[in-house]
C-alpha cells in the first residue's frame, strides 16, 4: 500500500535541453520513472523523505512512492540518469548569482555606497 507521493523536478532546465545517447547518438527523450520505498528499508538513506522547510519539516513515513525524470534512448532503450548524463556531458553547475568571492564583494560594495548615499541625503536635505 501507496502512503504518499513525492515529485523531483530538479534540473527542469537542463531536462528541456536536447542529449544524445552516448552509445548510437539518437536523440534523447524524457520519461518518468518511478520507485515505491519504504522509510525504513536500506535504500531509503538515498531518497529525502521531507516535506517543507528545515526548521519545521515533516516527515514522509511509510511506503513511499517517488517520481522523476529521466533520459531514454528510443533507439537502443538505454536509460541515463540526469547526473549520469551530466558526467558524460562534461556538465559543469553554473554558479548561482551573488555566490562566491564576486558576490560577496558586489553586496559590500552596494552596503556602502548605500550608506554613503544616506549620509549625504541626510545632511544636505
Amino acid at each position: 500500500m501507496i502512503h504518499g507521493v513525492k515529485y523531483f523536478n530538479d534540473d527542469m532546465e537542463y531536462l528541456k535541453e536536447e542529449h544524445f545517447c552516448p552509445d548510437c547518438k539518437t536523440r534523447l527523450e524524457t520519461v518518468k520513472v518511478s520507485k515505491v520505498i519504504n522509510r525504513k528499508s536500506p535504500e531509503a538513506k538515498d531518497f529525502d523523505f521531507g516535506l517543507g522547510s528545515t526548521p519545521n519539516k515533516t516527515w514522509l513515513i511509510g511506503n513511499i512512492k517517488f517520481i522523476w525524470k529521466e533520459f531514454e534512448c528510443p533507439n537502443c532503450k538505454k536509460h541515463i540518469t540526469v547526473k549520469e548524463m551530466k558526467d558524460i556531458e562534461g556538465y559543469i553547475e553554473p554558479e548561482k548569482i551573488g555566490s562566491g568571492i564576486g558576490g560577496k564583494i558586489v553586496f559590500v560594495v552596494c552596503g556602502i555606497l548605500f550608506i554613503v548615499i544616506y549620509a549625504l541625503v541626510k545632511k544636505y536635505f
